[in-house]
């Protein structure tokens, strides 16, 4: 198990399941081929460092989210994304004596700054058949610019 504090959450993580998880799910721009979806995964490449340590702590792939929503372009030329992502854990209160933390609470006040949000929850929106329990969402929410050639 992993332990990963995210402002005021402390996750329990299994590494291993949510790896597996990741490793068996596909990128999003091959189950959906909408230009908004290509375009997420093309940006993914250039998100803020904070934010991959974000997802690297939490094991997420960010390439393989199992949502993703574009909702509107704003008047700097960037598309409003959230995008929706799973790991299998469970949030927690006490962390067992002797287990070392992961605090991202530096990174998570940063993206906050540039307008990047998480949010995570127990409340599952968006589910599919090879999903494990125990499982938490998280939900992304980021401005992106559009870097498609089309």
């Amino acid at each position: 198990m992993k332990y990963v504090k995210m402002g005021l959450n402390t996750i329990e993580i299994d590494e291993y399941r949510t790896k597996l998880f990741y490793e068996k799910a596909n990128v999003v721009s091959q189950t959906c081929s909408c230009d908004y979806c290509q375009n997420y995964v093309y940006c993914c490449t250039d998100f803020p460092p904070e934010l991959n340590r974000v997802f690297t702590e939490l094991c997420i792939n960010p390439k393989k989210a199992s949502e993703v929503m574009e909702f509107f372009k704003d008047d700097r030329g960037n598309h409003l994304y959230a995008s929706f992502y799973h790991i299998i854990g469970k949030a927690i209160e006490v962390i067992p004596e002797n287990e070392p933390i992961i605090d991202l609470s530096n990174e998570m006040a940063k993206l906050e700054k540039k307008t990047i949000y998480f949010d995570i929850t127990d409340e599952i929106f968006i589910q599919s058949n090879d999903m494990m329990s125990p499982l938490m969402q998280i939900c992304l929410e980021i401005s992106l610019p559009w870097v498609l050639q089309k």
